[in-house]
């Protein structure tokens, strides 16, 4: 009854990435043409790598997946681990998440601003082994582009994939890169 409880928890609490693209499809060679990031910034597959993710997280076979401006890595058996979202002009919605009640605690070093989340009250994911909520999303700014990098869980151990910090070190490389 645990199991089922934990599982059905996650579930709720881990956005579930349903995308019609696989890995054998080939992604798009860059970015919205519209967007900032197209016209000579960093295109979004080249602002975090699978190679970068592979380096930080420890990981090996990561796949990178895009969709416009997100992409999703997996792992080798192809379960996503990490999300991805650039806002180009994206400040707007950072300010107005900040603001509302997924705001966790500050974070200090990333970009002009950062933050993580959900807050406690809202975090039915995964918890510490002291049974304290772990936020399993960054989301910082720079200029006016705002990213979202959001962890999953590994549906095989009550657990995200990456901790706040590992995602935190994905986001200074990122940020150094806008």
């Amino acid at each position: 009854m645990k199991t089922i409880l934990l599982t059905i928890l996650l579930l709720a609490a881990v956005p579930i990435s349903l995308s019609t693209q696989t890995a054998a499809q080939p992604a798009p060679a860059q970015a919205n043409p519209g967007s900032a990031l197209a016209k000579g910034n960093p295109n979004v597959q080249s602002l975090l790598t699978a190679a970068d993710v592979e380096k930080v997280g420890g990981f090996t076979g990561i796949k990178q997946v895009l969709d416009g401006n997100n992409v999703t890595f997996r792992t080798q058996d192809n379960k996503p681990m990490l999300k991805v979202e650039v806002h180009v002009r994206g400040d707007r919605l950072y300010k107005g998440t900040k603001a509302s009640e997924n705001f966790h605690a500050s974070v200090s070093g990333i970009g002009d601003d950062a933050f993580d989340g959900p807050s406690d009250k809202f975090n039915l994911g995964v918890s510490s082994a002291g049974g304290k909520p772990q936020p399993y999303f960054l989301w910082f700014v720079k200029a006016d582009t705002s990213v979202r990098l959001m962890t999953y869980a590994d549906s095989s151990q009550p657990r995200f994939y990456l901790s706040q910090d590992k995602l935190r070190q994905m986001a200074k490389i990122m940020a150094s890169r806008l």
